[in-house]
């Protein structure tokens, strides 16, 4: 009898693991969630750990609450039968448990009863989301809103300061070329002509100046209009 035995399953831990999954089929029942769980000829039985690990993965790879049934599947190590047979029983029967646990959760939402309660609620449930979406796009509107109104009052405000300065700086030169002027009447000559020159010069300056200015006022009526429709 030992002979036939090790003839068929040369490896005590492909042994342990062949009737461990058999139990399985056995007890829950499923060959047709976990093709990994059909027995196999003897003869093509694969030996060394590669193919162990292999027929595990493939079972935990199949298994639709993978990670709770890892600990259980501990159960199978032939160390651990043969140091706790009890331990590896118990395990084995909250593995099969879990199993017959999830067949009966699958597909058990097409048994819920539509009624009108659950109608009403899904209907009410369905408003209230809405509702809330609605509420979340308005202020994710309005934080735009904000951030587009605090740069146009930024770029206002640049533009009065740069107004200011473009003022100061026509005053000035307005008051330079006055003064080169004044001084020309008083001098003849090549003095003269020097003086006239700059006085002309700031006032050319002066000129471009203003009309700069003149831009910068369009802008900042055309931003403080812009501003006011935020």
């Amino acid at each position: 009898m030992r002979a036939v035995f090790q003839a068929r399953f040369p490896s005590r831990y492909m042994a342990a693991l062949w009737f461990g999954v058999s139990w399985i089929r056995r007890t829950a029942g499923f060959d047709l969630f976990f093709p990994c769980f059909h027995p196999r000829p003897p003869g093509l039985v694969s030996l060394g750990s590669a193919a162990i690990s292999g027929e595990l993965e493939r079972l935990l790879d199949k298994c639709p609450l993978k990670f709770p049934v890892v600990k259980q599947i501990a159960c199978l190590d032939p160390a651990r039968m043969n140091r706790d047979p009890e331990w590896c029983i118990t395990q084995m029967k909250n593995l099969v448990q879990t199993f017959i646990q999830g067949k009966q959760l699958a597909g058990g939402i097409a048994a819920v009863p539509l009624t009108k309660e659950l109608l009403a609620s899904a209907a009410s449930t369905r408003s209230h989301y809405r509702l809330y979406l609605e509420n979340e796009q308005k202020k994710k509107e309005s934080a735009i809103q904000q951030l587009k109104r605090k740069a146009a009052e930024k770029e206002l405000e640049d533009l009065r300061n740069q107004r200011r300065v473009l003022n100061v700086v026509c005053d000035s030169l307005e008051v330079d070329a006055d003064k080169f002027a004044e001084i020309a009447e008083g001098k003849t000559g090549r003095k003269m002509a020097e003086l006239i020159t700059k006085s002309n010069s700031l006032r050319r300056r002066h000129k471009d100046k203003k009309a700069e200015m003149l831009q910068v006022d369009k802008m900042i009526e055309e931003k403080a209009t812009q501003l006011r429709h935020l």
